[in-house]
């Protein structure tokens, strides 16, 4: 999506495939194959955030538990999380600091990552199936792949970062 949304805007896509890879599924049941990417540093295109990036917009220049501070009597106002049972429209809760919407919960959001491998993804924030402590800045999770969920979502980024 990050390629084709790049492409569209006259922008140069960050992601390269360079070929498949087979992958072993968690549970170890058998393989499969997924793409192998490669990021090109120079490209001004859309892509995941990396972790430290997202971790510096959710904390708004804070150093809390959340953005809003370290109580989680509050957060309710800025997370639609658990024991809600479906996501709801960016931007219905209050923002963090920065005016960013959804950093806490709603969707756990995907990044990128060079530390897992290529069955896996990270991701943060949160989600409306999670409780307060999947939430937190620090919060996050490897999930595989594989696993499509309607509590998984995407925040683009635009432009290069030095990787």
């Amino acid at each position: 999506y990050c390629n084709w949304l790049s492409s569209k805007e006259n922008l140069t896509p960050v992601y390269k495939s360079v070929g498949k890879k087979q992958v072993v599924t968690y549970r170890g049941e058998g393989k499969y194959e997924v793409d192998d990417w490669e990021i090109d540093e120079t490209a001004n295109g859309y892509r995941l955030p990396k972790e430290d990036e997202w971790i510096s917009a959710c904390r708004a220049g804070t150093l809390t538990t959340w953005s809003m501070g370290n109580s989680s009597e509050l957060l309710y106002k800025y997370c639609q999380m658990y024991p809600e049972t479906t996501s709801i429209k960016c931007g219905k809760k209050l923002p963090n600091a920065l005016g960013v919407f959804d950093m806490h919960g709603n969707v756990n959001e995907w990044l990128w990552s060079d530390t897992l491998d290529a069955s896996q993804t990270m991701v943060k924030g949160g989600s409306f199936f999670g409780d307060k402590e999947l939430c937190k800045v620090e919060g996050g999770m490897s999930e595989y792949r594989i696993e499509s969920r309607s509590s998984n979502g995407i925040r683009l980024v635009l432009g290069s970062p030095s990787f």
